[in-house]
């Protein structure tokens, strides 16, 4: 399990997911993939309203 922070400027409420895109990371850095093949994709396909910091804020659910 990893996470990851993004502020979604000029967004006020995300109402479909189709306005999260697709997102990456270097996987070799935490382990997760070779250094030959370490970009690892992660596409959302769940967002629920964040408990934590309340508001607009959400937490995405993404799949690698």
């Amino acid at each position: 399990m990893r996470g990851k922070t993004k502020c979604l400027h000029g967004v006020t409420k995300v109402t479909s997911l189709d306005q999260l895109e697709v997102w990456n990371y270097d996987g070799s850095s935490t382990k997760q993939a070779t250094g030959e093949n370490s970009e690892v994709f992660l596409k959302p396909v769940k967002y629920v309203p964040d408990p934590f910091r309340g508001g607009n804020h959400i937490i995405v659910l993404c799949e690698t």
